[in-house]
C-alpha cells in the first residue's frame, strides 16, 4: 500500500439498515497539499428510543487530501442542509446498534467541491479498523474554490 492510498475498508453495501438515522451535522475542515483536518459534530438519533434523544458525536482527525494543490477550507453549520442517504447501517452480523458503538475510533472518507457554496458526500465508519456502524452524507457547506477529496482517521466522543 502507497503511502496515497486509502486502507481497505468493508463495503456499505453488504452493510443491513439499523433503527438509527442523522439528523444534521456541523464542523470544519481544512487542507492543503496532501494533508487535511477536520472537527465537527454529527447528530442521530434512534427512532426506537421513546424519549427521542438527539445524541451529539464529536470528532476530530487528520489525514491526506487530494485536489487543489492551494489550501482550502469550508465549514457547516446545523441548520445548513445535510441528510443522510438512508439509515444508519451496521455490519449483518450485528442484532442492534447502541450509543457507545457511535464512540472511539474512526474513519472518514469525504468527497467535496465548490465556490463559496459547496456540496459534500461524506462516508463515516465507526469503529477503525474494525467498523461497527456505517453512515452515508449528502450536505452543503461554504468553502473556498476547491475540488477534492479526503481519507482520514478520526477519534469520536459523545457528548453526555
Amino acid at each position: 500500500m502507497s503511502i496515497l492510498s486509502l486502507p481497505k475498508l468493508p463495503s456499505i453495501s453488504k452493510f443491513v439498515g439499523s433503527s438509527w438515522e442523522f439528523d444534521t451535522s456541523t464542523g470544519g475542515d481544512i487542507s492543503a497539499a496532501i494533508v487535511a483536518a477536520s472537527q465537527g459534530s454529527l447528530f442521530i438519533h434512534d427512532n426506537n428510543d421513546p424519549d427521542g434523544i438527539v445524541h451529539e458525536v464529536m470528532y476530530v482527525g487528520v489525514g491526506l487530501a487530494m485536489g487543489s494543490p492551494l489550501p482550502s477550507a469550508s465549514y457547516a453549520t446545523p441548520d445548513m442542509f445535510s441528510t443522510g442517504v438512508g439509515p444508519v447501517v451496521m455490519p449483518p452480523t450485528k442484532a442492534a446498534l447502541y450509543v457507545n458503538d457511535f464512540a472511539g475510533t474512526g474513519f472518514i472518507i469525504n468527497f467535496s467541491g465548490g465556490a463559496f457554496a459547496g456540496r459534500a458526500y461524506t462516508i463515516v465508519f465507526f469503529g477503525f479498523p474494525f467498523v461497527r456502524a456505517a453512515l452515508r452524507i449528502k450536505s452543503k457547506s461554504y468553502t473556498t474554490p476547491a475540488v477534492g477529496m479526503s481519507g482520514m482517521p478520526v477519534w469520536f466522543v459523545l457528548d453526555p
